[in-house]
């Protein structure tokens, strides 16, 4: 697959090379501080983005006043849309004030300073019209959080050993995905429905499903904390994914719901092995009871009726 080539630059920089309009959609909750320092790091910059839109999900204003008006605009919902319908809001936004691409920040991704200036440059030149986005590392900052795979499927072991040229990939998070505004009106933003637990993959795989090739940029990075593991022993040391029992709820759903739209993956890896590894989870994690249920909860709503539906998101996340 190629990249789509018929998303054109509408302004020019000095001395006439191609520039975007880049907005930033950071989506957070509860969590004001850590939002801060990845909006800081928008505006750190070598390259500032055209506008920073921020979508405060939490009851109360948190964030509102940490940053002047004509900096960071920040849109309030009134009630907790989730990632997927925060960046579904900020990209709406984005596009209202005249953006040629989003940009979509987690609000604990912090974007190494000249990571908006190699987007800028890979969206307006060799790769333009391709949705793109920078390797995430961990804070050693060669440890990859997202692999990046080898063409034979083999896995990078790290940072420094990438090679310099753009890399396919068949999705990625929401930790710097640079999308053009005519895929966005396109293939449409990230289904808010989905709330939590995956949106971005199945943003990813809409976007490929309607031609748009996905990018990882070696040359351009975001730093992020490693994902959460809980070890346990069993013939052996081995570990589940940590999180609460509402957060794999909806991982799980939604995985279930994803599988079932693009059946990327045979079954029995697509939902045997997913599905395996949640239940480990619920069964080592604590709070046994519980995870069982809202498991089996996200196996029938996962599993039952049409994936297109709209979905009910009323299981908590208890996320503090």
């Amino acid at each position: 697959m190629t990249a789509v080539q018929d998303d054109q630059p509408t302004h020019q920089g000095r001395q006439g090379s191609p520039r975007a309009r880049l907005f930033a959609a950071v989506a957070t909750y509860n969590r004001p501080d850590v939002a801060e320092r990845a909006v800081r790091a928008l505006l750190d910059q070598t390259r500032p983005p055209d506008g920073i839109v921020v979508v405060e999900n939490s009851a109360e204003p948190q964030f509102e006043g940490r940053f002047p008006p004509h900096q960071v605009e920040v849109i309030r919902p009134g009630r907790n849309t989730g990632a997927a319908g925060g960046f579904g809001i900020g990209a709406q936004e984005a596009l209202a004030r005249g953006a040629t691409h989003v940009v979509f920040v987690d609000d604990d991704c912090i974007l190494h300073p000249t990571t908006l200036a190699r987007i800028e440059h890979h969206v307006t030149r060799d790769l333009r019209g391709a949705v793109v986005g920078p390797v995430v590392v961990a804070p050693d900052g060669e440890a990859l959080v997202w692999d990046v795979y080898r063409a034979d499927g083999r896995a990078y072991a790290g940072r420094s050993v990438l090679p310099c040229h753009p890399l396919p990939t068949r999705d990625m998070a929401f930790h710097g995905l640079t999308v053009s505004a005519k895929a966005l009106r396109t293939a449409g933003g990230p289904r808010p429905d989905l709330f939590f637990g995956g949106p971005d993959v199945e943003f990813s795989l809409r976007l490929a499903a309607h031609g748009y090739s996905l990018f990882y940029l070696p040359d351009a990075v975001a730093t992020h904390h490693a994902v959460p593991y809980h070890t346990f022993w069993w013939f052996g040391p081995r570990k589940v994914v940590a999180g609460t029992p509402g957060h794999r709820y909806y991982v799980l759903r939604n995985r279930l719901l994803m599988w079932r739209m693009y059946r990327r993956d045979p079954a029995i890896t697509g939902v045997g092995r997913l599905l395996a590894r949640e239940v480990v989870g619920a069964l080592v994690l604590g709070d046994r009871a519980r995870r069982l249920r809202l498991l089996a909860s996200a196996l029938r709503d996962g599993l039952v009726g049409d994936p297109f539906r709209t979905l009910d998101n009323a299981v908590p996340l208890n996320r503090g």
